[in-house]
């Protein structure tokens, strides 16, 4: 009988440990930063969450992942997320460029503060998923510990106008969360 009771007891603490680990990791269903859908008129630039999140496979690898409403290719488009960690401010960006209605290029960049330069660094999207998501290798952001946190999680995506008078303007923009910041994560690998 008691061991049946220590044996359950035990259960349940593995159990509640396993929970606690896998929600502190960012995922789809649990992400740093939701948003409201459809709070902004164009569905390529309304954020609907982003989650940081790391492989075992692949430790020295930070990924994030945006969820948009649509992930059409037409128009200039920049999408972004900025945390903080040690503080440092960093902002990780998508930017696509159309002239002559064809994609003309595609930026996937990590740029650091308060440096005048990014860096480029690998992405991917999946058109049926609506799902971009960026590559970051930790030593391009201090080579962050298990434990430590990023913070003040934030995310952007607008269309960008043509330039004029080498400004362009920024339309349709979507802020996410609407008000102050997302959740923080903490590195696991």
């Amino acid at each position: 009988m008691i061991n049946k009771v220590v044996l359950v007891l035990f259960v349940t603490l593995l159990m509640t440990i396993t929970f606690s680990v896998s929600v502190a990791a960012g995922d789809e269903e649990n992400p740093e930063i939701k948003d409201n859908p459809r709070d902004t008129y164009f569905r390529s630039t309304d954020i609907r969450a982003v989650w940081f999140h790391e492989d075992p496979n692949e430790p020295e690898y930070l990924f994030i992942s945006m969820k948009l409403s649509s992930l059409l290719f037409k128009w200039n488009i920049e999408r972004g997320i900025a945390w903080e960690c040690n503080g440092t401010l960093y902002y990780c960006y998508h930017r696509i460029f159309f002239f002559e209605s064809k994609m003309h290029r595609e930026n996937w960049q990590l740029y650091v503060f308060p440096q005048t330069s990014s860096t480029p660094v690998p992405g991917t999207y999946d058109i049926f998923s609506k799902i971009i998501t960026w590559k970051i290798d930790k030593t391009l952001i201090g080579n962050p510990e298990p434990g430590e946190t990023l913070s003040d999680t934030r995310s952007f995506a607008a269309l960008e106008s043509a330039k004029e008078m080498g400004a362009s303007k920024i339309l349709f923009p979507d802020y996410a969360p609407d008000e102050g910041f997302g959740k923080e994560y903490t590195i696991q690998f």
